[in-house]
């Protein structure tokens, strides 16, 4: 009750102690017992958090923390994922990861779309990183492919490769001759990086991968035109 004289509040009585604040059991509903076994089998069939089945990725796969989470947030993501890595005995399961997580999610956030949107998601991808990894395509030209296949092109990337003539060129004399031009046509950038100013090397790489429509090999690309300025310098 509230006293003016004081101005405060006091308590009249303890609620907890008093008999008509006493819970009373309801004789209509029975007692719910719940054994430990009933529990634990409840517990069992809850489904893995979020926060542990990223950390059981990462452990199981060898995958960056980051690249695990990102990967385990979807199941769509997580069978995909899982597939590409039971289909390739030999792939780095954390390579797949990377790749998925760099290439692949981020090429379907930019189409805005999803991997029951695409025509066998499974194979196109599992065949596309192959020809990434077999160095038949370049990642550039692989982008070029999984941008088709996210607009509905339901051909294999095989199929798509060679009616398009995107296969990787590896031939050495091929592109040394390609990279011999590409200086040629680049002396602005060839006398900066004469200079001292090594960093503008990759401008050059990027105009030689520009000439060849992304078809050539990168890291011959880079040794050819390496080799062409060191003899220019000699």
């Amino acid at each position: 009750m509230y006293s003016p004289k004081e101005n405060v509040t006091l308590p009249m009585r303890s609620k907890e102690i008093a008999k008509d604040y006493r819970f009373m059991p309801e004789p209509d509903v029975p007692s719910l017992v719940l054994t430990p076994a009933y529990v634990e089998s409840i517990r069992s069939s809850l489904p893995t958090l979020s926060t542990d089945l990223a950390s059981y990725m990462s452990a199981k796969y060898g995958l960056n923390p980051s690249h695990g989470e990102i990967i385990s947030a979807d199941a769509e993501v997580l069978e995909c994922y899982e597939s590409l890595v039971r289909q390739g005995s030999r792939r780095d399961s954390s390579a797949v990861g990377k790749w998925m997580c760099s290439e692949i999610l981020s090429a379907l956030n930019n189409k805005k779309t999803s991997f029951d949107k695409l025509a066998s998601p499974y194979d196109s991808l599992s065949a596309l990183y192959d020809l990434v990894q077999q160095n038949t395509i370049s990642t550039q030209v692989s982008r070029k492919v999984f941008a088709l296949i996210c607009d509905g092109d339901i051909r294999t990337p095989q199929q798509i490769i060679k009616a398009n003539d995107w296969a990787t060129v590896s031939d050495v004399s091929a592109i040394r001759d390609l990279c011999a031009g590409v200086i040629a046509k680049n002396q602005d950038i060839v006398t900066v990086y004469k200079l001292g100013k090594q960093h503008v090397f990759k401008a050059l790489i990027g105009k030689a991968m520009k000439e060849a429509r992304g078809k050539a090999d990168a890291k011959v690309v880079t040794a050819q035109l390496q080799s062409l300025l060191d003899a220019e310098n000699k």
